[in-house]
């Protein structure tokens, strides 16, 4: 929040009324809303001292410990030991707890999204990797790790966990009634926990161990995403929307599905739960359908996702909820073999002789092979492509499966167009005139070796054939070819798939 004190008439930092010189003072605090300005819950709590004669003392100014002494009209003294953060946080505590280190970020996180909407981090595939294997304690003590950032996360993520069983209105009313009854003052977490439990009838205090204890990520697979419409009587109702959803993580996770009937859903989901989420829009006619779907602390790339596809079909129900459901909807299609950049399969040619010249040569890392996550490429549960500009040394790209039975496969690479756009933009910058990417692509099949051009730019989004080839039983590889028409184009392979068609 941006925060002003107004003290005779002239608006300072609030940094100024720690000076000791200023030891009294009449102040109006206004707290405004860093968005939209508009005013938090702390201005309630803040009119009650209008006009009041404030007095303090600062004791250990480095562990953030102030003395505050208000004084009314009447003579009546209120003191409170705390810190800094209580002259402007909305109802103005402290929270603190012997066991959960770091739970003030946490707790303010959890706040924050209690009155707001929680941010959505894009953390990157990169910083996952930090988690693995470790849980919170030991990531608390990593030097150089970025603690504020990750505990926000966390709190986000236990938030949620709670809103799978308590409406967002109930939460936010004893929240409320909590924090006004502790104003000005430090509390344990432990005692919020407590009355949490009373509340509503199951601990708070498990989930929190349950959140720093855990070590590991879900991941959330997605199939047959729809939009149907609902006829009831003979006659349409409405809309139904259902998608299955398989957890194939070690922990359990919480996924959120944003904009549907103007609030959000959360659903929690168990280390390898397989589930089917319905909602039933009654009055809803329009052909065409959008959602944002959160998956919060996960290893999915990116953590949001945009949906937006037309009515198709039609069902004869309205019931709606969150259902156990078969994991042979995400069993691979007969037939069918795909290597993402992702897999195992998927290689960097990069011999002893090409990595010389290569550390001789090269300029920046955008001339080496690295993946990238985006929305727009694929695969699950981390989507994006490898990416690199083309440079002096040519370093090749290969995808590697095993196929089971002899025949002819129609053979498919997926275009990242979206990616490609991107390249093309950020490459122009730095060339004079325009000239279109161009990607060859090498394979060798039973009748001989292949080598075919595309022009990603002009062909659609998403995969792309490139011919029907007899293969034999056994390994088949597809090279993407690592220059391009000239030393700015960029480069993006993703994944490849080869379909028996015969």
């Amino acid at each position: 929040y941006s925060r002003y004190w107004r003290i005779n008439s002239e608006l300072v930092q609030p940094e100024l009324l720690l000076r000791p010189e200023r030891e009294a003072a009449s102040m109006w605090a206004v707290i405004y809303d860093r968005d939209y300005c508009n005013i938090t819950p702390g201005r309630d709590f803040l009119n009650e001292y209008l006009m009041a004669r404030i007095a303090y003392e600062k004791r250990d100014r480095p562990l953030g410990n102030l003395f505050f002494r208000f004084m009314y009209s009447n003579g009546q003294d209120v003191k409170n030991e705390g810190y800094d953060g209580l002259l402007w946080l909305p109802f103005h505590y402290g929270v603190w707890s012997p066991e959960f280190e770091g739970v003030d970020v946490l707790f303010r996180a959890m706040q924050k999204g209690i009155y707001g909407r929680m941010d959505n981090f894009e953390p990157g595939i990169e910083r996952l990797k930090e988690l693995q294997g470790r849980n919170l304690y030991e990531l608390i003590k990593i030097p150089g790790f970025a603690v504020e950032l990750w505990l926000g996360m966390y709190g986000y993520e236990l938030l949620k966990r709670v809103l799978c069983r308590v409406p967002h209105e109930d939460l936010k009313r004893f929240n409320s009634e909590f924090l006004r009854g502790h104003t000005w003052r430090n509390f344990s977490y432990e005692e919020y926990c407590e009355a949490f439990e009373v509340k509503f009838g199951f601990s708070l205090l498990e989930l929190t161990r349950n959140i720093y204890d855990r070590r590991g990520l879900p991941s959330f697979y997605f199939r047959d995403v729809r939009l149907q419409k609902v006829y009831l009587g003979g006659e349409e109702t409405g809309r139904m929307f259902s998608v299955k959803v398989w957890n194939r993580g070690n922990q359990d996770g919480v996924l959120t599905l944003s904009g549907v009937k103007w609030y959000d859903y959360y659903y929690h989901f168990p280390a390898g739960a397989c589930k089917e989420i319905r909602i039933y829009l009654p009055d809803s006619y329009d052909n065409t359908f959008s959602m944002n779907v959160l998956c919060g602390l996960a290893w999915n790339g990116p953590s949001q996702l945009h949906w937006e596809f037309p009515v198709r079909g039609s069902v004869g129900e309205d019931k709606e909820g969150f259902f156990d459901t078969d994991t042979l909807a995400f069993a691979p299609e007969e037939g069918v073999y795909i290597v993402d950049d992702q897999d195992e399969g998927f290689h960097i040619l990069e011999n002893n002789r090409w990595a010389g010249k290569l550390r001789k040569t090269i300029r920046n890392s955008s001339e080496t092979w690295k993946f990238y996550s985006d929305a727009s490429g694929y695969g699950e549960p981390i989507s994006g492509s490898t990416e690199k500009y083309s440079c002096s040394v040519q370093i090749d790209v290969e995808w590697e499966t095993e196929l089971e039975e002899s025949g002819t496969y129609e053979i498919f690479i997926y275009n990242d167009k979206w990616n490609i756009e991107q390249l093309f933009k950020n490459s122009n910058n730095r060339r004079r005139g325009k000239v279109y990417p161009v990607q060859c692509y090498c394979f060798i099949h039973a009748d001989g070796e292949e080598e075919i051009e595309i022009y990603p730019m002009r062909e659609s989004e998403g995969w792309v054939s490139l011919g029907d080839y007899y293969y034999e039983a056994g390994k088949a590889k597809i090279t993407l070819v690592g220059k391009g028409v000239d030393e700015y184009q960029g480069l993006c392979a993703d994944a490849v798939k080869w379909v028996r068609v015969q």
